[in-house]
C-alpha cells in the first residue's frame, strides 16, 4: 500500500478544488482505492470581519445611553447615527450616545456600528433606540425655616415620574409628600 502527502499553496480568494483519481493500469487485477482525508484549513476566524451593534433598546432622553457594540478582526470602527444626539468615544464598540432633541421629538434613532479591516470588505450592523422623555423634576424655590417651626412646599413639580421620593441633607422629615 502506498501514501502520498500533499501540500499545495492555495491564494488568498474563492476557488473551487476538484480531486480525480486515475487507475493505475500497472495492476489489472484487484480493488483500487483513493482516500482524501485530513483537509486542512486555514482558521477562518482570522477571516472573518464582524460587528454586532447590540439589542434594539429604549432610552432616555438627557441621559448617556451605554452602547454594548461588539466586533471581531477590525483595524477601525466608529459609530454613526441618524439622529442628532452626540457620541462619547465614537471609536469604541462601549460608546456612550446622548440623545438630542430632535431624537426625542421623533421618539426613535437608529445607531450604526462600521468596523474595517484591510483586504476586507467593510460590515455595518445597526441598533434601534426607542426614545422617551426622561423624569423632571423641580422642588421649587429654596426657603428657610427655623428650628422647631414646619415648612409647606406648594411649589414643586415632577413630570414623566411613576413615583417622586423626597430626601435631604439635613436631619428633618417629611410628613406629606407634597405630590
Amino acid at each position: 500500500m502506498f501514501l502520498e502527502q500533499s501540500y499545495f499553496p492555495v491564494p488568498a480568494g474563492n476557488h473551487i478544488f476538484k480531486w480525480k483519481y486515475g487507475k493505475d493500469y500497472s495492476v489489472s487485477s484487484g480493488s483500487d482505492k483513493a482516500w482524501i482525508d485530513y483537509i486542512s484549513w486555514p482558521p477562518l476566524a482570522n477571516y472573518l470581519l464582524i460587528a454586532y451593534a447590540g439589542p434594539d433598546d429604549i432610552a432616555c432622553s438627557g441621559q448617556h445611553y451605554p452602547l454594548a457594540g461588539q466586533v471581531l478582526n477590525a483595524s477601525s470602527m466608529f459609530w454613526s447615527g441618524n439622529g442628532d444626539g452626540t457620541f462619547m468615544n465614537i471609536n469604541s464598540p462601549n460608546a456612550l450616545y446622548l440623545p438630542g432633541p430632535n431624537d426625542l421629538a421623533t421618539g426613535q434613532v437608529i445607531l450604526t456600528i462600521h468596523a474595517s479591516q484591510l483586504n476586507l470588505p467593510s460590515v455595518v450592523d445597526e441598533v434601534i433606540l426607542d426614545i422617551i422623555q426622561g423624569p423632571e423634576v423641580n422642588a421649587g424655590p429654596d426657603l428657610a425655616v427655623c428650628p422647631e417651626n414646619s415648612i409647606t412646599i406648594s411649589q414643586a413639580v415632577s413630570s414623566n415620574a411613576s413615583s417622586v421620593l423626597w430626601s435631604s441633607s439635613g436631619d428633618g422629615n417629611f410628613d406629606t409628600p407634597p405630590f
